[in-house]
């Protein structure tokens, strides 16, 4: 019912968005073929609730990982400034950290060797949210 009626709706700030009920693995295997940023998966059923988490509805994220190196740590709060081998600055890394992630960045003299994961790029070519998964 709320697809009829929102379908009849001529406005630029409503939207009606695609559902997939079935073969979601397939439809996510589409999204990661051309590199999008990933889906919201629901439990048939469930309800939404706003203000509150619930395991019926879940962002699937397709993450991208890229091999950079940390050029600069900076300490309170935690910071990681993020090149490419050629030297091309990427972004920072402020979120996410691991325990023994921050432990080992505390420890180490950049430069250094990393893996992050990203949701993708920014348009101005940083990387997008990225995370450190993997001190090398």
């Amino acid at each position: 019912m709320l697809t009829e009626v929102i379908s009849k709706i001529d406005s630029p700030y409503i939207n009606l968005v695609p559902y997939v009920a079935t073969e979601g693995e397939q439809l996510f295997d589409v999204i990661k073929e051309n590199k999008m940023e990933g889906v919201v998966a629901k439990r048939i059923g469930s309800t939404y609730i706003p203000g509150t988490r619930s395991g019926d509805w879940r962002k699937i994220i397709n993450w991208s990982y890229h091999d950079v190196v940390v050029s600069k740590v900076s300490l309170g709060p935690l910071t990681v400034q993020l090149h490419s081998i050629e030297g091309d600055y990427l972004g920072s890394v402020v979120i996410g950290f691991t325990k023994e992630i921050r432990q080992m960045l505390k420890s180490l003299t950049p430069p250094f060797p990393v893996t992050v994961k990203s949701r993708g790029w920014t348009s101005g070519d940083k990387l997008r949210l990225p995370q450190i998964v993997k001190i090398k």
